[in-house]
């Protein structure tokens, strides 16, 4: 199955969206800081995707609310490792009655939610929050009030939920991983399980199982590296310093026995 390429007047209004966007973020930046900027773009971007496909309004209006809801879960699950997992496979699992509607039109919910769990924010969380799902909403007013958008591809049940689960499994094993290690910004985990995982219509049932299988192993090995490290430059750092060592000793070897044959 092909997926349509997006007409002129979507990729127009696309292109005009990233524009305004990005101005009105760079204003709300200099007026109120980099935390209400950054919670725009991230509403923005996470309604993207239902902004641009013909969905019609109610299902937008549902992007809209869970941007922000899944982004303030996040946010109140931080610094929880358990709680910020299960908070990243909940937005995987609401998923799935959005997916039924068009493909990928709610893929960036699980991304939002590791990021409100993963992102310095402190006390400014609930206020950024707002601001996420103040730019959602514009993106997909914009797209409304345009009339815009690509055909939608439905998704069969059994297909969405098959996807969703692998996301929740594999991204909210994974942030909870992250987050109970320390590792720093463990939401690119999430970022590339939910692109990755994501329902695609136009690819066959062998590349969907080698693409989801990768990313396993991908990010299991990935979580292993980061969290050995630490350990690996300790050794690597060893070996260097017994190996400089040794040297030492062979040259300070090499000086005595020459000392002695001339002696």
């Amino acid at each position: 199955m092909s997926v349509p390429w997006p007409t002129r007047r979507v990729l127009a209004l696309a292109a005009a969206l990233v524009v305004a966007v990005a101005a009105l973020a760079a204003l709300v930046g200099a007026a109120a800081g980099p935390g209400p900027a950054l919670g725009l773009l991230l509403g923005a971007l996470g309604a993207a995707s239902a902004a641009g496909t013909d969905v019609g309004v109610r299902p937008r209006v549902v992007v809209v609310v869970l941007c922000a809801a899944t982004f303030g879960l996040g946010v109140l699950a931080a610094g929880h490792p358990l709680a910020a997992g299960a908070a990243v496979a909940a937005a995987s699992l609401a998923q799935v009655p959005l997916t039924r509607r068009a493909a990928r039109i709610a893929t960036f919910l699980p991304v939002l939610a590791a990021l409100g769990a993963g992102l310095p924010l402190g006390r400014a969380g609930a206020g950024v929050t707002l601001w996420v799902g103040l730019g959602a909403l514009l993106v997909v007013a914009a797209a409304t009030a345009a009339r815009a958008g690509a055909a939608p591809q439905p998704v069969p049940l059994a297909e969405a939920g098959r996807h969703a689960l692998a996301t929740a499994v594999v991204a909210g094993a994974g942030t909870t991983v992250t987050s109970a290690l320390g590792l720093g910004h463990g939401y690119w985990l999430v970022v590339a399980v939910a692109m990755v995982l994501a329902v695609s219509r136009d690819e066959t049932a062998g590349q969907a199982t080698a693409r989801v299988v990768g990313t396993v192993v991908g990010v299991v090995l990935a979580v292993l590296a980061v969290a050995l490290e630490r350990l690996l430059l300790t050794v690597a750092g060893a070996g260097l310093a017994a190996l400089l060592a040794a040297l030492l000793w062979r040259v300070e070897s090499a000086g005595s026995d020459r000392r002695q044959t001339w002696t």
